[in-house]
């Protein structure tokens, strides 16, 4: 993973760093107010019905859509950009 790619692209288990977030001003402040935001480290635990997430101690439960709208990359090649 060497470029941005949307969360549905994970695999459960797979963690990776948050680069972008949806511009739906909606989903946009909900993500906030539990803590996604770039630069931060995102757990995969589960892709389906729904994607189960790990972000810190919080669990989020997201539909397939916002899922789709988080884009991450790999926690290497996110620390080479810096």
């Amino acid at each position: 993973m060497n470029k941005s790619l949307s969360l549905i692209e994970l695999k459960r288990g797979e963690k990776a760093i948050i680069s972008a977030l949806p511009t739906k001003a909606v989903n946009l402040r909900k993500l906030l107010v539990f803590g996604l935001l770039p630069g931060v480290e995102i757990n995969v635990l589960q892709v389906s019905p729904s994607y189960v997430v790990a972000v810190g101690n919080t669990y989020l439960a997201l539909d397939r859509e916002i899922a789709r709208g988080i884009l991450v990359m790999d926690k290497k090649w996110a620390r080479k950009i810096k």
